[in-house]
């Protein structure tokens, strides 16, 4: 919810510097970011001028979650986990999605 808020603020450059700071503080600092004080200091380090009332809020949340998951069906995107590659090819950019578990002949 936050780093769709961080989409609408900033674009697609806040989302990526939301999610390394997120991976970072998880994976390398082991930090529990499901808190409530961890993710207000989040918000708080991408802007957010009220983390508290926006995390404790749920007017907000059930807008920014529904127009995400249409998007995400448009883009065939059904479950998680969820990856995607992007590569060019013939000048033509081709944006690969597989979502959910899947074996290993979907690879």
């Amino acid at each position: 919810r936050m780093l769709l808020d961080a989409r609408e603020r900033g674009g697609e450059p806040l989302v990526a510097a939301g999610l390394e700071l997120l991976q970072g503080l998880t994976f390398q600092q082991g930090m529990n970011t499901g808190s409530l004080q961890v993710l207000c200091a989040v918000a708080a380090e991408l802007g957010m001028r009220d983390p508290v009332a926006f995390l404790l809020s749920k007017r907000h949340y059930a807008d920014l979650m529904r127009a995400d998951q249409l998007e995400k069906h448009r883009e065939g995107v059904n479950s998680v986990p969820l990856f995607r590659v992007r590569w060019t090819r013939d000048s033509e950019t081709v944006l690969h999605t597989v979502s959910g578990p899947q074996g290993t002949d979907e690879w």
